[in-house]
């Protein structure tokens, strides 16, 4: 019985063999969500708990870790599971209750709890019943008044389900580690010999470093009576986090004073607020969490940690330039960062001004998530947990033909998206700009850039549209997709008149040029004077994109509407890049080109048209000659639904 307790709520295990003294160690992150199905003490209690609370009309939140309820911006109570215990955080003040009889515990100095600092276990009918008692202590004193609702069963809609299971419905994540073999064997017999009667036993007895890519998002949960769980991701833009983070933004307001006080500019994209100088960052900012976090373009290696805190990311690529990490979250931290910042400003011999500071934190006032999202400064992304049939595992794909599938195609036409913030505005679209995407154009340099999906059926023409999946399993939520990347070639065939007419006559004119050669890839075509590439052409989305060997800072952007790609490694040596997409943008393209032929000294030779290659052919046609690459895919059926809706 012991074993198999162990077995089930098991946070710690051994994957593979070991290597060169070391093995990876896999923690199990289990979501509330988790816990709650895979304990069914703590699943009654809750059931209890929660129809209580909103019969209240309080609303309840599901992130992660907890179970909120609250109405607006007050918390009224968290529920959450430790170990095989659940706990409720109570917004009361602990002092004000008799120890003895509630047996709580005053938890005000944990900053997670501040607003819900009375905590106590309910493991026992008499500790469900003193629980309800306290609810309703803290509804009576907000005047909210119990009313009859429906009572949902969340026990009968929460059944068991396996650790596996839960990890493909992304309810539990898996967090490996890399430690010394007799390191993770002394971890894992801690955890194996913790007492299994033990309700407060959490069986997580390491830390995992937090990520610092910044991808990640908000995660809520909704529970519907029904039992059925819907995932919410929230991606918050860098307004947005300075929006709903009252001390972030009195940090962040400082620093931006500070900043301007020197000759450098603030450009706000979606993740940070970057202060440079020219195209040369110096401080990017931006909110992991509740933090005000700064990169600086400081060698970290040449400070004292344990005088600054601080840590390398140089490894990043998004951090390359600024590799020295700080963190903002007191006033001795911010005159550190506001130390740094001067002697960095000294290095680059850019001096302080004076200018009148402005209170930043006035133009951000607070706003609930739903108006964020009204205005695009929060993405919200549902999504509905897929549930295996029991038993019953999705198949696999193999390692070859396995590919991240997104729940949403990007368009490759669109751009990044920042803000600029003036003195007196609200945060508005700035002109985007395109600096940040290497790892996109190598990318398309090696022809992965157009996806498409249809639904297999081998009776029917699959470039048509869609017509049918297929099932594998009783209910119907995996189906089977092939997946399309098609070739510059193929894009050229299938794509509009208008753009085969325009691209003919470019590459018309580009070959009229003694000794000027077209060099063929799957990504798009170069045009090559000897070993000196002249022109690259591509297409991103609709629309075709051609990369000049000129120099983007000696043309105005007004005429030509240029954008700079000489730090993306595919177009150092073409790094203008210009879209062709109207009679004007081919004026605009011809213009360039003569620009080309007077730069190289090209002498003309003979014309001809390149209009017939690009006749149309069926899809079929096209991957039977490799011009479009075709590959089988597995998804649930709701992200099939996207995919095909994208097509």
């Amino acid at each position: 019985m012991a074993n198999d307790i162990k077995e089930k709520f098991r946070s710690i295990a051994i994957k593979g063999e070991a290597k060169n003294g070391y093995v990876t160690v896999v923690r199990y992150d289990r979501s509330f969500i988790a816990r709650i199905i895979q304990n069914d003490a703590a699943k009654r209690y809750y059931s209890e708990l929660k129809n209580y609370a909103l019969s209240f009309g309080i609303k309840s939140r599901i992130s992660w870790k907890f179970d909120t309820f609250y109405l607006g911006r007050t918390s009224f109570a968290i529920v959450k599971v430790k170990g095989r215990t659940l706990y409720l955080y109570l917004s009361l003040d602990p002092t004000g209750y008799d120890e003895n009889i509630y047996h709580h515990k005053d938890v005000s100095d944990v900053k997670t709890y501040e607003n819900c600092p009375m905590m106590v276990k309910v493991r026992s009918d008499l500790g469900l019943k003193k629980a309800k008692e306290l609810l309703k202590t803290v509804a009576e004193a907000r005047s909210l008044t119990e009313e009859e609702r429906p009572f949902v069963d969340y026990e009968a809609e929460l059944p068991y389900e396996e650790t596996r299971t839960l990890i493909l419905k992304g309810l539990i994540k898996e967090v490996e580690t890399r430690m010394k073999e007799e390191e993770a064997e002394r971890v894992i017999a801690e955890a194996e010999s913790a007492d299994v009667n033990d309700e407060e036993a959490e069986w997580v007895e390491f830390e995992v470093d937090e990520s610092e890519d910044d991808e990640g998002e908000e995660v809520e949960f909704e529970l519907a009576e029904d039992g059925e769980i819907t995932e919410i991701r929230y991606d918050r833009s860098f307004t947005a986090r300075i929006i709903q983070n009252d001390k972030a933004k009195e940090y962040y307001s400082d620093i931006k004073n500070f900043c301007l006080g020197f000759p450098l500019k603030s450009r706000i994209s979606w993740k940070a607020d970057t202060f440079r100088k020219g195209r040369c960052p110096y401080v990017m900012v931006k909110v992991r969490g509740k933090t005000l976090v700064l990169y600086l373009a400081l060698d970290p290696q040449a400070y004292d940690e344990n005088i600054y805190h601080h840590k390398d990311v140089s490894d990043l690529k998004t951090y390359v330039k600024c590799p020295m990490m700080v963190r903002v979250r007191s006033d001795l931290a911010l005159r550190k960062a506001k130390m740094l910042i001067r002697e960095m400003m000294q290095q680059a011999d850019l001096h302080e001004k004076e200018i009148d500071p402005i209170d930043y934190t006035l133009d951000f006032p607070y706003e609930e998530t739903d108006a964020l999202i009204e205005k695009k400064l929060i993405k919200k992304i549902v999504r509905r947990v897929g549930i295996p049939a029991e038993g019953e595992l999705p198949p696999e794909i193999p390692d070859d033909d396995a590919e991240e599938v997104e729940f949403e195609l990007a368009d490759e036409d669109t751009e990044e998206v920042e803000f600029e913030l003036a003195d007196d505005e609200e945060p508005q679209e700035a002109e985007p700009e395109e600096e940040n995407e290497d790892a996109a154009e190598e990318e398309d340099e090696e022809g992965s850039d157009e996806v498409e999906f249809e639904l297999v059926d081998a009776s029917d023409d699959i470039s048509g549209d869609m017509d049918d999946y297929e099932e594998l399993d009783a209910e119907g939520r995996y189906v089977t997709l092939k997946k399309y990347e098609r070739s510059f070639v193929a894009k050229m065939k299938q794509g509009s008149t208008e753009r085969k007419d325009r691209y003919a006559a470019i590459k018309s004119e580009m070959l009229s040029y003694a000794g000027v050669k077209v060099r063929s890839s799957f990504a798009g075509e170069t045009y090559m004077y000897g070993r000196q590439p002249l022109l690259k052409s591509r297409i991103r989305g609709k629309t075709l994109c051609l990369f000049f060997a000129l120099d983007p800072e000696d043309y105005p952007v007004t005429v030509y509407h240029q954008q700079d790609k000489s730090k993306v490694r595919a177009y150092v040596d073409t790094p203008m890049m210009v879209r062709v997409k109207s009679e004007l943008g081919m004026d605009r393209a011809f213009r360039l080109i003569e620009e080309l032929i007077r730069l190289f000294a090209l002498v003309r030779g003979e014309k001809k048209s390149y209009r017939d290659e690009y006749r149309f052919e069926e899809t079929e046609a096209l991957v039977e000659q490799g011009l479009i690459k075709a590959r089988i895919v597995t998804v649930p059926r709701y992200e099939a639904e996207g995919l095909l809706k994208k097509k």
